[in-house]
């Protein structure tokens, strides 16, 4: 079976048309979507890793085709390979859902970070807001001075960059409070830290105290 008989047999059987409707009023991306639950997808792309396909003969036609094709790269063992084909795939993210959902499924590229950080700087704001969403989710806890730095010196009009902008600044408050702080005054973007302030104080993580004290520093 061909790989391209192999994915039709899969979405013959998985796609659901109820699905594509929900996700469509969630996701605004240029790729059809056909509706397949994510622990689907992730079993497949599993599967895939197991049959020894190559990650440059999968298709990259749908939504779900891009998001296989991400948690694919998850169960590579490789790092240098996950790398590679990570650059491949960074390309054709052109959403939110598409960019969160494999970025934090990347767990064990920590050695790889610098790329991450580089990738802060890339005039596309999906591979943007990809690099702060790994940031957040695996650098965060050991390295915060230096990765709340970084993200809040990133200057974007692009408010899917923004939002993770202020997610990870409103996590750095639950990882450690002063040293959050302490940088977050030096976030000159009134959307963001407003925004961080709203997340922070949505959280059941952070003291009533901290959240009365940082409602008082909405710009």
């Amino acid at each position: 079976m061909s790989i391209q008989e192999y994915y039709q047999s899969f979405y013959n059987e998985k796609q659901s048309k109820e699905k594509a409707e929900f996700d469509k009023k969630l996701i605004c991306t240029n790729y059809e979507i056909k509706g397949v639950k994510t622990l689907e997808l992730e079993k497949f792309a599993k599967e895939l890793v197991k049959q020894g396909f190559s990650f440059f003969d999968l298709p990259l036609q749908c939504h779900e085709d891009i998001l296989i094709a991400g948690m694919f790269i998850k169960f590579e063992k490789n790092i240098e390979k996950k790398l590679l084909y990570l650059q491949k795939l960074l390309n054709y993210i052109d959403n939110w859902a598409t960019c969160d959902m494999i970025a934090c499924r990347l767990k064990d590229m920590e050695k790889e970070k610098n790329f991450f950080y580089e990738l802060l700087n890339d005039s596309n704001d999906f591979k943007v807001r990809f690099a702060i969403v790994w940031l957040k989710s695996f650098e965060l806890r050991g390295n915060l001075e230096n990765v709340l730095q970084k993200i809040v010196a990133v200057q974007r009009e692009n408010y899917f960059v923004k939002m993770a902008q202020a997610w990870t600044i409103a996590e750095g408050f639950v990882v450690d409070f002063e040293k959050t702080l302490n940088i977050f005054k030096n976030c000159d973007d009134k959307f963001v830290a407003n925004k961080s302030i709203q997340k922070a104080c949505e959280s059941f993580r952070i003291t009533k105290e901290q959240k009365e004290f940082l409602k008082k520093l909405k710009k």
